[in-house]
This record gives C-alpha cells, sequence and structure tokens, in this order.
C-alpha cells in the first residue's frame, strides 16, 4: 500500500502521513496542557490592615484584608478573619467571617476584649470559575496583626429585653447592617415581616425598619433567616425562607430584591457550595428534600438543584466535615433514622452517607468543635429521651462516632428543642444553648451546657428570662452586644408578642441578672384643656408584677400643648427585675368653651331732654373654662321713623379669664336736628299764647305804659325759641308727636375656639 496517490482496495481505511501524525500529537498536548491548566488553582495573596492599632474598650477597630493575585483583585471568595491565640480558626477562634466585594476587599468592624489580639486574614480560595474571572485562586494568609485594648470595660448589670413588634417571631440572625462596627439583630415572625434593630453597642437596640414580606399565597411564610453579602458591595445583606432576597444598603436598610417560590416552613442557610466564592443558599422543606440555589455574586441565583435525604428534621447545618474543602449537609432523620451527612461535589449536589444511628428521636443538630481538634462534630437533641448526643467527626469520609457520654437531661416539664453551639462562657471551648418548650410559666426558657472541650458538657444549667409567660423559646443568636470582645446572646422568646433578651457574657457563663421588665403604654388620645389626668391616660402596664409612679400625677391640670408624661415601674420581685421606666408624650388642646352675657338696665326712657349720653352695663360670666378675648358689634333699628334723631351705639373689647367675669359698657349717642320749616314768629306763637289775655284783658287806653314791656319780654322768648329751634343739641325737636322705642342689639365674638352666646337687645324709648 502506497501512500500518496496510490489505489487501494474498496473499504481500506486510507493510511496516515507524517503530518497528519504531528497535528494529532499537537492536539493531544495542548488538550492536556489545558485540562492540567483547568485543575490547577492561581495563587493568591492576602494582607491585612488593623485602625486603629489600639484604642479604649469599646472601640470599634476596622480589619481590612486585602485579597489579590498577580496585582490584580480577586473578585470573589471568603476570607476569615482568625484569633491566632486560639488553637484552630473555628467557633470561638474565628473573629469574624466576611466575603470578599468585586474590589477584592474584605472588612470586619468589630470590638475586642482588653490587652491585646492578634488577628490574622486567611483567605479560603475558590474551586470553581465565575462568570467573569476564568481563574480559581489557592487560599492565603496574611501575617498576623496586633489589635490592642487599652482599657477594661464595665460589665454590665442587668440583661435588656425588648419587644420584637411582631407576633410569634420565629428567626434571628445578627450581622453589622449599618457598617457602624457593632452587632445589629434582624427578626422573622408568622405574620410576614421582618424587623431590623440596630444595635447600640451596650446590649440596647433601636428598632429600625420593617419589612412585610408574606402575603398569603404560594410563597412560604419567612421564618427562616440568613446573612452574607450576596451581590459583593460590601454591605450585608439577608434571605429569608419564601424565598425573598433583601440586599442592604450599608446603612440598616435594604431593598428586596428577589423573590420565589419555595415550600412553606422551609429552612435556608448560606455556604458557597460549588467552590467559586460566591453564597449560594440551601433550602430545606423538612420532607428530605433540599433546594441548592447558587449565586451569580450580583445577588441574583440560578435555578435550584435538587438533593434528597433520610426522613424529615426540624434543622440541618452546613460544614465541611471531610475537609475537602467542600462545603457539606448534615441533617437528622427523626425516630430510629440518626443523623445523615450529604457530602458536598463542589457542583451543587451531593452523595448521601449512611447515617450515624443515635437513640431515640434526633430532631435538631447543631454543628461546633466540641473535642478541640479543629474539625466540626454535631450536637443532636432528642426530645423524646431529653438527651443531648455528640458525634465527633474525623477527616477521612465524613463519617463520624458516637461519644460514650450523652448529655441527659434533669428537667421534668420542659422538652429540648434546637442546640446552638458558641462560645459564650468564656473558657475558650465550645459550649451548647438549647432552647426549651415550655409547659408552664415556671419551666426554664433554656438550657446551658458548658463545653469540656473534649467532646463532654459539664453540669447544665437552666436559666429564666421573659417574658414569663411565653412558652416557647425562639432562635438565638450571637454577637459582642456589650462591646466587651466577648460573646453575648440574643434569646428570642414569646409568641404574641414576641420578645429579645440580650443576656451578657461573664466569665461563668450567661448571666441574665436583673431583667429589665417590659413596659407597655401606648400613646394616650388628647384631652381638653382643663380636663385633669386620670386613670384614662395613666394606664401602663408590665410583663411583671409591680407598681407604677407617675408623673405629674393623677388630678394634674396640664398647660395646653404638647405634655410629657414618665411613668416609674418598681417590679414586685426586685431580685430578678430591675426598675423600669415609660415615657409618652400626651396632647393637650385648649379649653373650648362660652360664656353669658347680660345688660343691666336692659331700657330706659327719656322725655324731651337727654343731659348725658345713654348707658348700660354689659356682664359676662365665663362658662366651661373660657378663656379668650371677646369683640362687639352693635346695630340699631327704631319702632317709627324719625328723621330729626339718628342713634348709634358702641361697646368696648373686654377679656375674660378662666372662671371669671368681665364687665363693659354700652354707650347710646342720640343727635337730634331741626324740622324742615321755619320757625313761628313770636306774635304768632309765644307772644300770643303767653301774652294775648294780658293784652286783650286790659282796657288799651289805661295799660299803655305798660304794654312796651309786654312787647319786650314777648321778644326775648320768641328769640330764645327761635335759637333753640335752629340748633342741635339733646333736646328732643318737636314735629313728631309719637314716642319712639329705638332696638340696640349687641352681637359678641370671641376668640379661640368658642361657643359664642346668642345677641342681647336693650331698648331706649323717646317721647318726643
Amino acid at each position: 500500500m502506497t501512500l500518496y496517490g496510490s489505489t487501494r482496495k474498496k473499504n481500506s481505511s486510507p493510511a496516515l502521513v507524517p503530518a497528519t501524525w504531528s497535528k494529532i500529537l499537537l492536539f493531544l498536548i495542548i488538550t492536556a496542557l489545558a485540562a492540567s491548566a483547568a485543575t490547577q488553582s492561581t495563587s493568591s495573596t492576602t494582607t491585612l490592615s488593623v485602625s486603629p492599632a489600639s484604642a479604649a474598650a469599646g472601640s470599634v477597630f476596622t480589619l481590612t484584608a486585602t485579597v489579590s493575585s498577580d496585582g490584580n483583585p480577586v473578585s470573589s471568595g471568603l476570607v476569615l478573619f482568625c484569633n491566632t491565640s486560639a488553637a484552630h480558626c473555628i467557633d470561638s477562634g474565628v473573629l469574624g467571617a466576611v466575603w470578599v466585594t468585586r474590589s477584592g476587599i474584605a472588612t470586619l468592624r468589630r470590638t475586642f476584649p482588653a490587652g491585646t489580639t492578634n488577628v490574622q486574614a486567611v483567605f479560603q480560595g475558590t474551586s470553581t470559575r465565575t462568570n467573569t474571572d476564568p481563574n480559581t485562586y489557592s487560599s492565603s494568609s496574611s501575617s498576623a496583626q496586633a489589635v490592642t485594648v487599652t482599657s477594661q470595660t464595665t460589665t454590665p448589670t442587668s440583661a435588656v429585653t425588648f419587644p420584637t413588634l411582631g407576633a410569634y417571631a420565629a428567626g434571628v440572625v445578627s450581622a453589622d447592617f449599618n457598617n457602624d462596627g457593632y452587632p445589629d439583630l434582624a427578626v422573622t415572625d408568622e405574620s410576614g415581616t421582618v424587623q431590623i434593630f440596630l444595635g447600640n453597642g451596650d446590649g440596647t437596640f433601636t428598632a429600625g425598619k420593617s419589612y412585610s414580606l408574606y402575603t398569603g399565597g404560594d410563597t412560604g411564610e419567612p421564618l427562616s433567616i440568613d446573612t452574607a453579602d450576596f451581590n459583593g458591595d460590601g454591605n450585608a445583606d439577608l434571605v429569608v425562607a419564601g424565598y425573598y432576597i433583601l440586599l442592604g444598603k450599608g446603612d440598616g436598610t435594604f431593598t428586596v430584591s428577589t423573590t420565589s417560590t419555595t415550600p412553606t416552613g422551609s429552612i435556608v442557610k448560606v455556604a458557597d457550595f460549588n467552590g467559586d466564592g460566591y453564597p449560594d443558599l440551601a433550602i430545606y422543606s423538612g420532607d428530605s428534600a433540599f433546594l441548592i440555589m447558587l449565586g451569580n455574586g450580583d445577588g441574583t441565583f440560578q435555578n435550584g438543584l435538587s438533593s434528597s435525604s433520610i426522613g424529615a428534621s426540624e434543622n440541618f447545618v452546613v460544614a465541611d466535615f471531610n475537609g475537602d474543602g467542600i462545603q457539606d449537609i448534615a441533617v437528622c432523620g427523626g425516630f430510629g433514622l440518626g443523623v445523615q451527612v450529604l457530602l458536598g461535589k463542589g457542583t451543587g449536589t451531593f452523595t448521601p452517607t449512611t447515617a450515624a444511628l443515635t437513640s431515640g428521636n434526633p430532631k435538631w443538630v447543631a454543628v461546633g468543635d466540641f473535642n478541640g481538634d479543629g474539625v466540626p462534630d454535631l450536637a443532636v437533641t432528642d426530645p423524646v429521651n431529653q438527651t443531648v448526643t455528640v458525634l465527633t467527626a474525623g477527616y477521612v469520609n465524613g463519617t463520624f462516632t458516637l461519644t460514650p457520654n450523652s448529655q441527659q437531661s434533669t428537667l421534668s416539664s420542659p422538652t429540648l428543642g434546637e442546640p446552638f453551639a458558641a462560645g459564650v462562657t468564656g473558657s475558650g471551648n465550645t459550649d451548647l444553648m438549647v432552647v426549651l418548650k415550655r409547659s408552664a410559666s415556671t419551666d426554664p426558657t433554656f438550657w446551658l451546657l458548658p463545653g469540656n472541650g473534649n467532646g463532654t458538657f459539664g453540669s447544665g444549667t437552666t436559666f429564666s428570662i421573659t417574658p414569663p409567660d411565653a412558652f416557647s423559646a425562639g432562635g438565638i443568636a450571637f454577637g459582642d452586644f456589650f462591646s466587651n470582645g466577648a460573646t453575648s446572646a440574643a434569646v428570642l422568646t414569646g409568641q404574641s408578642p414576641s420578645y429579645v433578651t440580650v443576656l451578657q457574657d461573664t466569665s461563668a457563663g450567661i448571666t441574665p441578672v436583673k431583667t429589665l421588665p417590659v413596659i407597655t403604654w401606648a400613646t394616650p388620645a388628647a384631652i381638653q384643656s382643663p380636663t385633669p389626668l386620670s386613670s384614662t391616660q395613666l394606664n401602663a402596664t408590665a410583663n411583671v408584677a409591680g407598681t407604677f409612679t407617675y408623673n405629674p400625677p393623677s388630678g394634674t391640670v396640664l398647660s395646653s400643648g404638647q405634655q410629657v408624661l414618665t411613668a416609674t415601674f418598681t417590679p414586685t420581685d426586685t431580685v430578678h427585675y430591675s426598675t423600669a421606666e415609660g415615657i409618652v408624650t400626651l396632647t393637650v388642646n385648649p379649653p373650648t368653651g362660652s360664656y353669658t352675657i347680660s345688660a343691666s338696665p336692659t331700657s330706659q326712657t327719656f322725655t324731651k331732654t337727654i343731659n348725658t349720653p345713654p348707658t348700660y352695663a354689659l356682664s359676662l360670666s365665663s362658662q366651661n373654662n373660657y378663656t379668650g378675648n371677646i369683640s362687639f358689634t352693635t346695630s340699631v333699628s327704631a319702632s317709627q321713623s324719625n328723621p330729626n334723631t339718628t342713634v348709634t351705639a358702641s361697646v368696648q373689647r373686654v377679656s375674660l379669664t378662666s372662671g371669671g367675669t368681665a364687665t363693659t359698657t354700652l354707650t347710646v349717642n342720640v343727635q337730634t336736628r331741626a324740622a324742615n320749616h321755619r320757625p313761628q314768629l313770636p306774635w304768632r306763637s309765644g307772644l300770643v299764647s303767653m301774652c294775648g289775655v294780658v293784652l286783650l284783658g286790659a282796657p288799651f287806653a289805661a295799660r299803655r305804659k305798660r304794654l312796651l314791656a309786654v312787647l319786650l319780654t314777648g321778644a326775648v322768648l320768641t328769640l330764645a325759641g327761635f335759637l333753640t329751634s335752629c340748633g342741635s343739641g339733646l333736646i328732643i325737636q318737636g314735629g313728631v308727636s309719637n314716642t319712639t322705642t329705638y332696638t340696640i342689639t349687641v352681637t359678641p365674638s370671641g376668640t379661640g375656639q368658642v361657643i359664642n352666646p346668642s345677641p342681647i337687645s336693650v331698648t331706649l324709648t323717646l317721647n318726643n
């Protein structure tokens, strides 16, 4: 057989020339190199800076980790800030876990205990490429940096209890939502809301904004909650079962970004299940099915991948149980099924392992390093047998070894609920706090088991916290709520209403001493001055027995305006509860009243001459505690027309004080003018009428001498009458013979909120 142009048999294969073999060999080499490059991670570098390096107790320190590769930022992954004095960077050895931003920065703000703490930033690396980065990155660690607190904090003297503002609260998570270095809280409840509480750094919280998520329908109630930075902007975000994504703005507020339907009552947790450095979601419906939502790093998620486990559980936990750098899941199976581990494949899918058997009916599981070897273990609670069982893990295949001694509860009434692992006793070991399902108000709220560091626990101690009538404790969140560098607990309690109690941390363990009573005092409805204070306004209540003292006290008459009322509560049980105070603002409106008005005299009569203007005394009396200024308008009407007389009236303004009286004067002015005809001469009127008899009654010849005297007298009288008729004044002018009655109406007008009385009238009669 020849090559290149030779003939060949039918159906025979062509021979490969040397050039073809070279191409195949080159292809195989390139393919092998590409496969090798795909399986090798690019190296990374992590640096750490601390600001300030030294400060007083309670100060917030900023720890900034920068992750890069060849001078370029690594835009995904998780950084653990570790206390180098701890044997392992797990549980209490982790000061904070922060997702890397798109600029390669991970920032932790927090307080520290007195003394010097050496901190190291450890980048966890990635094993899967992202949509924006073709590389995967190996893990790296920074050098240790010292954080020094120069003074000692004051140990709090009491726990802090406050209402959640909702009913049947179910989930709580802690993170720094407003980037001030103090841990905050987010609480979910069965009404479908998420309530934010911003930490003040002293164990107290300020209620922030609430978000109403659930309105019914197919979407599940938002009961379970977790936190991470889903969009790489450096702000803490929230995921709520249902599911809902709330993207943090860095100021304690959120934007509801993504919603999707999941089964009612789902549980959600955050972890990187496919190794790309972006936080993913594991959503568990409680019926053995897991839904994995892979994060895209921008706050959105890909359609879920399904995995199954045995039985049904009340919760699940996430950790790397076999040491391969990939997150796994552990879940209880229920009666007779033990605990099963689902080993992550790094793709968002899992391989189920054989269940580790435990006695009884395991319902809840917690994860923590209980034996101090740096490997996560499991603690399982059994509500039927009242036991806590520890399973220690080994880095082989995710299997667990049952510890020989289980913690047996000696509680008679409460039933064990969900366990939570944290270092709360100050021993450096991982402890357990187990919430209790109470059957009576006298039962404790939770059970504290101090870890011995070898997989066993010391003698458990029970604690009761307010409210005493809450029969079910809820979730627990941990953080340095008192800014003393120690881990404290925020315990969710109550049903309706629900409460959060923040418990101080001491070297002897969590001690809820002298709990602050919860005061409920609704803002009272506004009152009208001068209504005295009464039990209608002074009606504060407390969640425990005790007495209230009010300031101002009952019976006080307050001035108009916004008035502050305080209520000091003294509990009957002063051993477990401290004094509390409530404050409300009461609106006191100005008085609304009326007044009466009367006149004296009510009528006057004048004939011919008015020497002085007529006056009437007006008396005003305050009714219903009216106070204010009163003005008047007047009007005059006559019983008949009299063109020669004008009557006007006026009243001066007056002021009334509450409960008092006042007087003023109504003054009537009367003005007359002459009639429209010439006055009569004396001899036609005065002389004739007055002297006619004299003149006619005496013989003309005999009385010549008297005639001149009579004429002179008549002339004088006539002149006086003429002058009078031509002038103007207070003399009633003739020409109208009928009597005229004038009605003077006085109309008062008060200022403020007033019910004015009816006008009053007086009369003036002029006889012409």
